[in-house]
Parts: C-alpha cells; sequence; structure tokens
C-alpha cells in the first residue's frame, strides 16, 4: 500500500522527461535480470537428441547487436521446452562470425548449431534450412522473443492433426475489398484466433452457414513460431534474385505466396492452419525498447512497405488473385445479447468490435432494453447495421429504423433476411426537418485507420469529399402520419449532426407521445452543421420540455449542461413530467 502511495506521489510530483528517464531504468533492470535468469538456466539444460530424418529442426537468424543482445537468450527458451525438436540452427551472416559471443558456446555444446551464410536479411530464417535439410520439418522462430515451454509442443501436436498444413501461432486475416483487392495491410485483422475467427460453421434459423473461404484469408507471420513441412512451399521459395527483387524487406509475404500457389502440394485446400489458443499475443520481447526502433518494422507497416512488396508479387504470380477471390470481404458475428447472425466488415469502426465483442455501445443497448416497455415502439434514427434495433426488436412489439448510408442499409436488410425478423421496418432516408428532397451523404473520415461509416452524414465531409449516395429525406412527423402510428416509446437518434433538424421534423410526435429519447451530442460535428451543441440541448429543455441524464453504473444521473456540450457523448433525455429517483 505504501508503495503504490509513494508511487503516485512520484507521478504527481515528478516531471514527465524524469518520470520516462525513471521508467526506462526500471524497464532494463527488469531486463537484465530475466537475462541473467536465462544464463543461470543453461547449465539445467539437457543436450537435444538429434535423429535421421525427418527431423523437426528450428531456424532462426540473427543480426547486429541482437546476435549478443538478444539471440542467446530466445535459443535458451527454445532449448527449454518440454517437447524439445530434434535441432536447432542459427543462421548468421558470414560478416558477422566476429561477433558471436562467449555464451553461445554454452548453447553449442547442448545442441545448438551455428552455421554461417550469405547475407539475405531476414530470409536466413528459412531458406538455408529448406536447402540444406529438404527432408526435414521446419519451424521458424525470431531471435528477441521468449517462447514459452509449451510453445514447440502446441505446434506438433496441432502438426499430428495436420500433417500436410503449416501449422502457426500467430497470422493474420487478409481483408479484400467488394472486388477481392487486398486492402491495406494495416487494415488486416490482427492475431486472429481460430476458435472465433474459423469456426466450422453456424447455425442459423435451423440451417448451418459453412464460412468457407475464410480459412483462404490466413496470413502467417513465422517469427512467432511456423511449422512447414518437406516441399510444401512453391519452387521458387529459393529463388534469391527474385525474392531479393519482388519482396526484399517482407520475408513473410514471399513465405505466403509460396504456398498459396503451390496447388501441387496443397491442392484446392488452404495451407495453413492456426492453433487454437496458441501463441499469437502474448509472446514477450527479450528488450521491449528495441522494438520502438524497428526500422524494418517503420518501412514495412507505417511507409506502406508490405503493399508494395505484396503488389510485386502478385503482378508476377498472377495466379495470386484465384487465391484472393476466395476470401470473403465480410465475416460472420453473433451481437449480443439478441443472439442475432450478422454479416461484417471488420475493418469498419464499429462493426469490428461487434465481431470481436459481440456488440457496440452495449451498455446504452442494455439501459433502452431495460427501458422499453412489452410490446413498446421503437424509432431508431440512424440504424447504422442494427445494434439497437435488433436488440431491442426481441422485446418491442414494432420497430422503425431509418438509414441514409446506402452500404449499411443494404447489410440491415441482410440480416434481418438472414434471421427472419418480421418487426423491424426499415426505411433507407435521411430525417430531417423537410420530406421529401434529395440529400448527398457525404463519406465520413476514417477513425486509426478503420472505414466508418457511421461518421457519413450531411455534413461530415472525410478527407477526400466524396459523396457515399443520394437518399430522399423525410420528417418523423410525416411518417408517423402517414403510416398510423399511434406510439413512441423510445427513439434513438445519432446521425452526425442532423439531429437538431431532425428533431424539429418530429416536434408534434414527440410533444404528441413523450418518448423516451437517446441522442448522441458530438459537438465538433454539430459545429460543421451550423450550430452549437448548446442549442440542441436548449431545444431539448425549453422547446420539448426534456431534461438530460447520462448512463453510469447502471443508473441514470443528472447530466449537467457543461458535460452534456463539452465533448461527444450520448445522453438519455426525459420527459420533464417523469420522475426519476437519481
Amino acid at each position: 500500500m505504501l508503495k503504490k502511495i509513494i508511487k503516485h506521489i512520484l507521478i504527481f510530483i515528478l516531471p514527465k522527461k524524469l518520470q520516462d528517464a525513471l521508467k526506462k531504468i526500471r524497464t532494463r533492470i527488469l531486463v537484465n535480470r530475466k537475462k541473467r535468469q536465462m544464463i543461470n538456466l543453461v547449465s539445467t539444460l539437457k543436450p537435444l537428441e538429434d535423429k535421421d530424418s525427418p527431423r523437426y529442426i528450428v531456424s532462426l537468424t540473427s543480426y547486429g547487436k541482437r546476435i549478443v543482445d538478444s539471440a542467446p537468450y530466445a535459443i535458451v527458451t527454445l532449448l527449454n521446452q518440454v517437447v524439445k525438436p530434434n535441432k536447432i540452427v542459427l543462421w548468421v551472416a558470414y560478416e558477422e562470425k566476429k561477433n558471436i559471443p562467449s555464451i553461445m558456446n554454452r548453447l553449442v555444446e547442448k545442441g545448438v548449431e551455428i552455421r554461417f551464410c550469405e547475407d539475405i536479411k531476414s530470409y536466413k530464417k528459412l531458406i538455408f534450412a529448406l536447402q540444406e535439410f529438404p527432408e526435414d520439418y521446419i519451424i521458424t522462430a525470431d531471435d528477441d522473443l521468449y517462447y514459452p515451454k509449451n510453445w514447440f509442443e502446441q505446434l506438433i501436436v496441432e502438426h499430428k492433426k495436420n500433417p500436410k498444413k503449416i501449422i502457426c501461432h500467430r497470422a493474420s486475416k487478409i481483408k479484400v475489398d467488394e472486388y477481392h483487392n487486398p486492402l491495406p495491410y494495416i487494415k488486416w485483422v490482427s492475431y486472429i484466433e481460430p476458435n472465433s475467427y474459423f469456426a466450422d460453421a453456424l447455425v442459423l434459423q435451423g440451417q448451418c452457414i459453412l464460412k468457407q473461404g475464410f480459412e483462404r484469408g490466413v496470413f502467417p507471420t513465422c517469427g512467432a513460431g511456423a511449422l512447414y513441412p518437406p516441399h510444401c512451399l512453391y519452387k521458387e521459395i529459393t529463388n534469391k534474385k527474385l525474392f531479393t527483387k519482388l519482396s526484399p524487406y517482407a520475408d513473410d509475404i514471399w513465405f505466403w505466396a509460396m504456398a498459396v500457389i503451390n496447388k501441387e502440394y496443397f491442392g484446392n485446400e488452404s495451407p495453413f492452419v492456426v492453433i487454437p489458443n496458441g501463441y499469437s499475443q502474448n509472446l514477450h520481447y527479450i528488450d521491449p525498447e528495441d522494438q520502438n526502433n524497428n526500422a524494418l518494422w517503420n518501412y514495412n507497416i507505417s511507409d506502406n512497405g508490405n503493399d508494395r512488396q505484396l503488389k510485386a508479387i502478385i503482378d508476377y504470380f498472377p495466379k495470386i488473385r484465384d487465391v484472393l477471390e476466395k476470401i470473403e470481404s465480410f465475416c460472420y458475428g453473433i451481437l449480443q445479447p439478441c443472439g442475432f447472425v450478422m454479416k461484417l466488415d471488420t475493418n469498419d469502426w464499429i462493426q469490428k468490435p461487434i465481431y470481436e465483442k459481440g456488440c457496440y455501445e452495449k451498455t446504452d443497448v442494455l439501459a433502452l432494453l431495460s427501458l422499453m416497455p412489452q410490446d413498446g415502439v421503437f424509432f431508431d434514427i440512424g440504424v447504422n447495421v442494427g445494434v439497437y434495433s435488433l436488440n431491442l426488436c426481441k422485446k418491442a412489439k414494432y420497430v422503425y429504423s431509418f438509414e441514409a448510408t446506402e452500404k449499411t442499409y443494404k447489410q440491415l436488410l441482410e440480416t434481418i433476411s438472414m434471421n427472419n425478423i418480421k418487426n423491424i421496418h426499415h426505411n433507407f432516408s435521411a430525417v430531417h426537418n423537410e420530406s421529401g428532397i434529395e440529400i448527398e451523404i457525404w463519406q465520413g473520415s476514417e477513425v486509426l485507420g478503420k472505414d466508418n461509416a457511421g461518421s457519413n452524414g450531411l455534413f461530415n465531409k472525410g478527407e477526400g469529399g466524396i459523396i457515399a449516395n443520394v437518399v430522399k429525406s423525410i420528417t418523423i412527423d410525416d411518417f408517423v402520419n402517414n403510416n398510423n402510428i399511434e406510439k413512441i416509446d423510445i427513439i434513438k437518434i445519432d446521425i452526425e449532426g442532423n439531429e437538431l433538424n431532425a428533431l424539429k421534423g418530429a416536434r408534434e410526435s414527440i410533444l404528441r407521445f413523450r418518448p423516451i429519447i437517446l441522442c448522441e451530442i458530438n459537438p465538433e460535428i454539430n459545429e460543421k452543421a451550423g450550430y452549437k451543441s448548446k442549442e440542441l440541448l436548449a431545444f431539448f429543455v425549453n422547446t420539448l420540455s426534456y431534461f438530460p441524464t447520462f448512463f453510469l453504473g447502471n443508473k441514470f444521473l443528472p447530466a449537467s449542461e457543461k458535460k452534456v456540450i463539452k465533448s461527444q457523448c450520448n445522453v438519455f433525455f426525459f420527459p420533464k413530467e417523469k420522475k426519476l429517483n437519481f
């Protein structure tokens, strides 16, 4: 307890630069302590037992200061496996022979073999092993990671189940657009887990929906551990002239390509199997500070080097396009708590958490569910892909959904059809203060590299100034009158700055039915729409006679004007005549 108090005091009184310096010192102490533990472990290790082919050989490479600072410690953990490989080979460039540290002599005594070779950068980890041990199973590893004791065992267990497949601990999911062109690497799904990503099927309305096509998008990152059976890679795999020309800094892309086009070995099946509950994310770096200065990572990821190298390989091997054609541009997910199946674009800011966590804005969804009377009526203005509508339709008698972005509206229709939902009445229209006019819906901005169809709207022009689609407007008052709506219990409205206009077009219905209203308030977008959030709040309070609340800690709390208009937030508005016990 005292340590925590002292820590908080130091954080409060010390300048940030000094805090950062102390943090680095602490990290360095922990790194060095772990390294000493690895050195002490060496004397307890048993030598590897080599045998005749086929053998299981762990192959890795190292270079520069990593030969001294990290490779020996990674190798210690590779020796310290519950199930051991037959051989461990470290490939080092001829020029760096003088850099081999003395600790390596002790590791050689345990069965590690150091081989010197031409410097072909990161390709050294696999290319030379394929040439020297063509009938053996090669397992790739990196020189900067600590490997858990069951790391190799997990590879072998999965290999026994799938003897002719490439087995990997860590993989990404290749994302393609609707024309099956690969999206930028930074938009691919990282650290996929087969238990959720490649389940055999989903049961929907008594029928199985097979998830064929998803396994085609597996992209192993072999440093975390990948097992390659003999002859599983295409004949050009060791063509140094070709891979140094097409993909000089991205060996993972080259290895992936050489697997997916090797039809003689894999036929029409996917070459890869991802280990369930393997080490996809939780491998620890030997020296975390070095990862912040990784020039190769910066080139391949931040500078889009992977995209350029992938394009070069696809252009040279056009048969890869056949593989991309089989990769689906969507994923299946289960929306919670309603349990409906959805087809989702995991590159979308809103749809990705639905896939990964089962919902988006789940706290507010649950709050509305608690407020919705049995056989109630729900209006969802800005439905997007339907998180609120789909969940509330289980309790409400009627749900009326309005969406102005064509892409997400079509996704909603598909979800409604797949799940045979009968009580969601969907409308492709822009809710406004005037009916029947054509409105341009602008494509919104990306968020942290993710598409965000939820930011599309009348006012939120993204970087490119692209019109997503044109749609006709409608007012809620006109819709209510035209469809003989007799009550509205709850309204949710989130339409990127057009909330004030929409509410003005719903004024008569709101005053008549007095629904609870969940409204997003976004000061930045509201200013683009030509008004301040203070005006929107005043319309609720003065014109409609409502009071604002936040839903926090499973209860509604009064929301002050200052907090409501300060930053983007979801606000629950209740009619003033409704009494809440705060």
